[in-house]
């Protein structure tokens, strides 16, 4: 089992600090793993938005009450 660390680590309080500072290498750990589930979520947004927009390029060709019909189905979903 993986177990998750946070950025910010408690330290020992005899030292007086409560946390850890940030460094540069803890900073790029952490939006290695933030973009790791955020691309995938990016991906399927444009993926999704690009399918509306192609069903409405090719109802575009077949005239102006087709186009409108996937247009106002495209709007509703």
């Amino acid at each position: 089992m993986v177990t998750e660390e946070p950025l910010l680590l408690p330290v020992d309080k005899t030292k007086g600090k409560k946390w850890k500072v940030i460094t540069w290498s803890g900073l790029t750990k952490e939006l290695n793993k933030v973009t790791y589930i955020a691309v995938p979520m990016a991906v399927v947004l444009v993926s999704q938005f690009l399918l509306q927009f192609v069903s409405e390029m090719m109802a575009g060709h077949l005239g102006e009450l087709s186009f409108s019909g996937v247009a106002i189905a495209n709007c509703s979903s």
